[in-house]
């Protein structure tokens, strides 16, 4: 029962005890000898009466005040204020970050738990013609509640948010709050976050007017966790499957960790990690002999986050993997053909745009698409490596819409822009692409695209002149992700073919994509991203998915035999049953750097403009203790004013 349910079941005592003070006590009749006697209960019978006149009663003031203290009290009343006025009629979204690094656990509760309370105290300051509106965003954003000048319902929508192992996409999370804004002619937009996400620096215009106020939630805290786990198959033994894991040190002192690979409970090995501050260190499990299970790799000690502390992988069995190759060089072609788990075509990009636009694409079984020199402008709804081009779209232009180039289709988008002869000084060595300690001090490049940096961009190669090569993962609506590996140089541009990390890197970029022992971009699934299962048409039971905390949620399947669901907001393995069989499980881990990095930000950038932590944000102090203290004094005064008069 709520706070103010009681005090208003505390509201009717009040006539009840002034009723008391109108009864008077009626006596009982007493047969008696002396008329004395029957004269004086004679007098007393006639004053006697259902009520009197209600008299000055000091003790009834004080159990008054008793009540209605511990009425006010039940009500738990809260003042508020601001260090300067606002006019009234002012409209405030409230955005609400409720990502895997709110689930870090302060001294006073989780970060979202800190971030209801201060967004309740943003609520508990807006005056009778101001409206709210909650948004809570994680790599969604989802309206909870429509602007409105209703506080209960305000407070309802941010006791409803719940926690979640998700990433974070701040971006989508401001469009989202663009869009309500703008409706309310310019509202303000108060964001509730530990600021762990990465810099929108590139936006669309209207984003940068949006009038942001920052609070910052979290304080610093070290953090041990898992930010990359992958299956891969050995480049020179298909049947060898390693377990490639990388382990991350966010804090600033080095730590020791053990890394475990477990089957359930039983463990099979263990490895020790020495991680320097800010860095992350990888290692590589034999699981040849595990095939056909889903194992778990846990670190200890973990940090601050538990969601990072354990991942899950599977550990499919080796099969081919069809590659699809659109403009191939020579170099690459030779590179393939002498793995025997590779099966590759050569298309031209002409046949390549004509098998796209009369549907023979999508009953193509390549698992991988390679371009190589050129790219239509759309993406393939499956993995591709682009080798000295790339799509063009907004995620990697960094703009609402491509930018427009010369008439060419082939041509590269002017904003992208070329770099000669950079020099590579930095690359991310525990990316599953760069796994086997591969080094590209040695390589050199004449020419290069350079991307921009993004939510969705990921770079594994650094040069004087920026990221010449990355990873973009893509997340149409209702389909599963899509990864891309760019490389913004061609082969022919540089001296890779004689160096020893070409044909490494592109057995990673390969596997990676492609999945040749599980290790595709579709089977590591992280939270956040769907889970898609295609059925065979004999499969006719109801199917469901079960999540890892037990709950089972029914599943409908599509007209090309797919069956999906969206909801994975916690970490662990999920199953899809058909009846009480199991046909497919499906590990989800966290996996994210940015989230395992928990240090949180004392301003945020959208744009060229940079917003800092809040200083102003409305106060509110909680008045029921007051009003308590209160009814107890006023109960003590009454006991002492009733015992003085009756020993008097």
């Amino acid at each position: 029962m709520s706070f103010e349910v009681f005090a208003w079941l505390l509201v009717p005592l009040v006539p009840a005890l002034i009723a008391l003070y109108f009864l008077k006590l009626k006596r009982r009749e007493v047969m008696v000898s002396s008329t004395f006697l029957w004269k004086k209960s004679l007098e007393d019978l006639h004053v006697n009466s259902p009520f009197q006149r209600l008299r000055r009663s000091l003790l009834l003031l004080l159990q008054l005040l008793v009540l209605i203290g511990l009425i006010l009290a039940a009500s738990r009343p809260v003042t508020s204020w601001t260090e300067g006025g606002e006019e009234a009629g002012r409209s405030t979204v409230l955005l609400i970050d409720n990502s895997a690094s709110m689930n870090v656990r302060e001294t006073d509760g989780t970060r979202l738990q800190i971030a209801r309370r201060k967004a309740h105290d943003v609520i508990a300051g807006m005056k009778e013609k101001d409206l709210g509106c909650v948004i809570v965003f994680s790599n969604r954003a989802t309206l909870l509640q429509p602007l409105t000048r209703d506080r209960a319902r305000l407070r309802a929508a941010i006791g409803s948010i719940q926690p979640t192992s998700r990433p974070t996409d701040f971006l989508t999370a401001l469009e989202t709050a663009q869009s309500v804004a703008e409706a309310a002619r310019g509202a303000e937009v108060v964001v509730l976050s530990d600021g762990s996400f990465e810099e929108l620096s590139k936006v669309a215009p209207e984003l940068e007017r949006v009038q942001l106020t920052f609070i910052a939630i979290g304080a610093d805290r070290p953090n041990v966790g898992i930010v990359e786990l992958d299956v891969n198959r050995d480049f020179s033994r298909a049947q060898r499957a390693e377990i490639f894991v990388a382990v991350q040190n966010s804090g600033p002192d080095p730590v020791s960790a053990t890394v475990n690979l477990l089957d359930g409970d039983q463990l099979l090995d263990v490895a020790v990690l020495e991680l320097a501050p800010g860095r992350s260190s990888p290692h590589i499990f034999d699981g040849s002999t595990y095939s056909g299970r889903v194992l778990r790799v846990e670190v200890e000690p973990g940090g601050a986050l538990a969601d990072d502390d354990e991942g899950w992988v599977r550990v499919d069995p080796p099969r081919p993997v069809d590659i699809l190759l659109v403009g191939s060089d020579w170099f690459l072609e030779r590179l393939i053909s002498v793995r025997p788990l590779y099966k590759a075509r050569r298309i031209t990009l002409e046949t390549y745009r004509a098998m796209a636009e009369d549907g023979r694409l999508d009953d193509d079984p390549a698992d991988v698409i390679i371009f190589d020199g050129a790219a239509p402008d759309a993406p393939p709804e499956r993995s591709a490596l682009y080798i000295g081009c790339h799509p063009r779209i907004p995620e990697l232009l960094g703009e609402v819409e491509g930018a427009a180039s010369d008439g060419n289709p082939d041509d590269p988008p002017r904003r992208l822009e070329r770099v000669e002869m950079p020099a590579i000084f930095d690359w991310d060595q525990v990316h599953p692409v760069n796994r086997g300690f591969i080094n590209f001090a040695d390589l050199l490049v004449t020419e290069s695209f350079v991307f921009p940096e993004g939510p969705r961009y990921h770079s594994f190669i650094e040069s004087t002149g920026g990221s010449i090569a990355g990873t973009l993962v893509l997340t149409p609506p209702e389909k599963p992700s899509v990864s891309l590996v760019l490389l913004g140089f061609g082969i022919e541009e540089s001296n890779w073919p004689w160096l020893p990390s070409f044909p490494m890197f592109f057995s990673n970029v390969i596997t990676w994509l492609g999945s040749v022992g599980g290790g595709t971009a579709e089977e590591r699934y992280r939270t956040g991203s769907p889970l898609v299962a295609t059925l065979p048409p004999d499969v006719t039971a109801e199917l469901i998915f079960r999540d890892p905390d037990g709950n089972e949620i029914p599943a409908q399947r599509n007209r090309a035999g797919e069956v999906s669901h969206t909801e994975t907001d916690r970490r662990g393995v999920y199953e899809l049953l058909a009846g009480e069989q199991v046909l497919e499980r499906f590990p989800v881990s966290l996996l994210d750097h940015g989230e395992s990095r928990i240090t949180p930000g004392k301003e945020i950038r959208v744009g060229s403009g940079q917003i800092a932590e809040a200083t102003d944000v409305p106060e509110t102090r909680e008045l029921w203790k007051w009003f308590a203290s209160l009814a107890l004094i006023f109960v003590l005064l009454e006991w002492w004013l009733y015992n003085r008069r009756m020993t008097i």
